[in-house]
């Protein structure tokens, strides 16, 4: 149940709502550290305002996979330097003492 609801919460929606894309982007931030978190989410924000008198269908099919895009990005390019200043931390740990 725990399992299902974790996958739920970090997974894309399955209703593809610009409102759902906006909850799950907004969700999205809180993995990232303070400073980008609070940047990301204020550009997530403008970003829906900018767009908010979108009528095309495809035009907004394009912008809710390029946000898609742009979030999984986003969050490998920080798990990647988490990754990298671990290994630093490690590295000087084990040769300062």
């Amino acid at each position: 149940m725990f399992l299902t609801k974790l996958a739920k919460f970090s997974s894309k929606p399955t209703n593809n709502s610009p409102k759902a894309l906006f909850k799950y982007l907004i969700r999205q931030c809180d993995k990232l550290p303070k400073g980008a978190k609070e940047h990301y989410q204020f550009m997530i924000k403008q970003s829906f305002k900018q767009h908010v008198t979108e009528s095309d269908p495809q035009r907004i099919k394009q912008i809710m996979e390029r946000s898609y895009e742009d979030a999984e990005w986003v969050l490998k390019k920080v798990k990647h330097f988490k990754n990298i200043f671990k290994s630093i931390y490690i590295f000087l740990f084990c040769f300062s003492t």
